[in-house]
């Protein structure tokens, strides 16, 4: 595990010293994780592995893929493009992310979260969303009626859909294609969960 982070600190031509002064982790720390006698914690880990601009995962050497973020550049905002969105855990997994996509501040708005993922089928083509489209979405939980967003419904993969909740509580994901019926929530025996608001759509074409 350490041989990985010596092999990235080569690469980058830094010492431990430097890590140290830059990250607030101490050389003792560095020290123990070099014997071997302990590990820095998820934090320190944290730490680590956004100075040296890599994964957790692969710095301690549990993945091989090695996701490098781009340099911030001015007035662009960097966002995960997720090969997908795991239901299962409600969460964004790290691994999962194929690439960073940099786009500019003023089509976005800087103070917000985002993430991206394709869109898959034709269920919201009469919403000018097509297979293979880059959707950008800002993370939230509270959608207003007719807001298209990213949902997790029980343990499938994430979908796009147009939300909309009656009076009465009811909740209907409704597709932008009339080949489709629209997916009715019970809340009551359903896991559910907003994920995203949709903020642009890159078309693929």
């Amino acid at each position: 595990m350490y041989e990985r982070y010596e092999k990235l600190l080569s690469e980058k031509g830094i010492t431990s010293y430097q890590v140290s002064k830059a990250t607030g982790v101490s050389q003792q720390i560095l020290s123990f994780w070099k014997k071997n006698r302990s590990k820095p914690s998820y934090r320190n880990l944290k730490k680590i592995a956004d100075y040296l601009n890599v994964d957790i995962d692969y710095l301690i050497g549990d993945s091989s893929k090695r996701v490098v973020k781009p340099e911030i550049k001015e007035h662009q905002i960097q966002i995960p493009l997720f090969a997908h969105l795991s239901c299962g855990t409600g969460s964004f997994v790290d691994e999962d992310i194929i690439e960073y996509i940099s786009l500019p501040d003023t089509i976005l708005k800087p103070n917000k979260e985002y993430f991206a993922n394709y869109a898959k089928g034709d269920s919201m083509i009469d919403a000018g969303i097509n297979g293979g489209d880059l959707l950008v979405f800002e993370k939230t939980n509270v959608l207003d009626n007719g807001n298209i967003g990213a949902f997790c419904v029980d343990n499938e993969e994430a979908i796009c859909k147009r939300f909309r909740k009656s009076e009465q509580g009811l909740i209907m994901l409704l597709p932008a294609n009339e080949k489709y019926n629209p997916i009715i929530i019970d809340v009551n025996d359903t896991c559910f969960r907003i994920v995203g608001k949709l903020a642009l759509v890159i078309s693929k074409r």
